[in-house]
């Protein structure tokens, strides 16, 4: 497979603005409010400035999220086109995972018939309905780690444990017996 890496590189972008020399003049307009106190005659004057101040914060975000989309701009055209090649990568990983699943799915399949096959060899029929395999089914016996010799010996282990149990309540001498 060949080995091709992806190499990002970026340059330096800058953004400047003349903040001093707005905020001179925001704190020149606030400065001339400050302490005022309006009365009913200066109402209509009052809702002017309140409506100037409005449509002046309003141009100042409308021009920074213009800045910003504009700054943004090459960095949207670059994830775009980035993760189109990204999405290239899942035909063949789905493809490759696929048949590692099968794979995978056939093998516990085979694991399962040879787990029954040693459960109908290993559970006397007058037993299996005492203990079923899928009350005994361990977790773990499909895993690919685990052993036939260590499901085969669970499997013996319960055999003798329910055995050992019914010769305790058989020797009971009870009138009731399963």
């Amino acid at each position: 497979m060949n080995n091709t890496v992806a190499v990002i590189t970026q340059e330096s972008a800058k953004i400047s603005c003349n903040f001093d020399q707005v905020e001179q003049a925001i704190k020149g307009t606030l400065a001339e409010f400050e302490g005022v106190v309006f009365t009913e005659d200066s109402k209509t004057y009052a809702k002017k400035q309140v409506a100037s101040l409005r449509k002046q914060k309003k141009e100042f975000q409308e021009n920074l999220r213009d800045a910003k989309n504009e700054y943004m701009a090459p960095w949207n055209e670059f994830e775009t086109q980035a993760k189109n090649l990204i999405a290239l990568y899942d035909k063949p990983i789905n493809s490759i995972n696929g048949q590692v699943q099968a794979f995978e799915e056939k093998r516990v399949r085979e694991k399962k018939a040879e787990i029954e096959a040693a459960y109908n060899e290993l559970v006397p029929d007058d037993l299996q309905d005492y203990i079923p395999l899928e009350c005994i089914y361990g977790a773990k016996w499909d895993n690919a780690t685990t052993n036939m010799k260590t499901v085969r010996k669970e499997i013996s282990e319960a055999v003798t444990k329910t055995q050992s149990e019914i010769s305790v309540i058989s020797s009971m001498g009870s009138d009731i017996y399963w």
